[in-house]
């Protein structure tokens, strides 16, 4: 996860939960993200959700994200396209 190298060392941390927790459980429920992490469920969700609080969290980790892929996305890559809308819409569902 290459993209993330500019955040702090607990935003990676976060970044790459979040991520695993989400490619585990098929679900981007913050709840069963958590419960897809070894440990205890509620210390879990309780830690991934502080980082939600962050209001600038998501567009970060979006600018971040899209310079990482833009050279492997072409003009004619549809399901690229849609994986990063949703991508998008995630994270602007977790913004506060």
């Amino acid at each position: 996860m290459k993209f993330i190298k500019d955040f702090s060392k607990p935003e990676q941390k976060w970044i790459k939960d979040i991520y695993r927790g989400i490619l585990k459980s098929r679900d981007v429920k913050l709840s069963e993200i958590a419960r897809s992490i070894k440990g205890d469920v509620r210390l879990i969700e309780n830690r991934l959700s502080l980082n939600l609080q962050s209001k600038d969290i998501s567009s970060e980790i979006y600018k971040s994200y899209l310079p990482y892929v833009k050279d492997m996305v072409k003009e004619n890559t549809f399901i690229t396209r849609l994986y990063l809308i949703l991508i998008r819409n995630t994270l602007k569902v977790w913004s506060i």
